[in-house]
């Protein structure tokens, strides 16, 4: 009889010790890891997301279309040539184009946008919009029809 009483006690102490080591949990750990991998792979998304907005340069205007078209010939006719840019501060500070170089002519000047057209042989070849309030300068080389400078001065 003792040997049976041994028996049942340890086999009652296996069943308590594989009770213990549940398989069920082990699931439940892998599909929560798995979730939180995915969680976490989501979250890196969305903070690669907020990286890549937050590496464009917040100093940096956004440009149109329409900004980096050549003006109307309508507009150009109307514009005042300019002979003297030494009183346009924005052409001191960049050293993209020589614009001494060119024919000048200020197309506008309002809403605190200063634009210029630089022509050669009565050809468009670069523009020039200044912000004033940013102190923001872009060069558009309108023959190429390439942005070369968007920056702060």
């Amino acid at each position: 009889m003792n040997l049976k009483k041994i028996g049942v006690v340890f086999a009652a102490g296996a069943v308590l010790a594989a009770c213990q080591t549940d398989e069920t949990d082990t699931g439940e750990t892998e599909v929560d890891q798995i979730e939180e991998t995915e969680d976490t792979n989501g979250e890196d998304l969305d903070t690669q997301e907020d990286e890549a907005a937050l590496d464009e340069d917040p100093d940096e205007a956004v440009i149109s279309d329409e900004d980096m078209a050549p003006v109307s010939d309508e507009d150009l006719d109307n514009a005042e040539a300019v002979d003297d840019l030494s009183q346009y501060e924005e052409f001191e500070q960049q050293d993209v184009f020589v614009p001494e170089d060119y024919d000048a002519y200020l197309v506008s000047e309002e809403g605190g946008r200063r634009i210029f057209v630089f022509t050669e042989d009565g050809e468009q070849v670069f523009k020039s919009i200044y912000v004033t309030p940013d102190n923001q300068l872009q060069i558009i080389d309108l023959v190429n029809d390439e942005l070369l400078m968007n920056d702060p001065i």
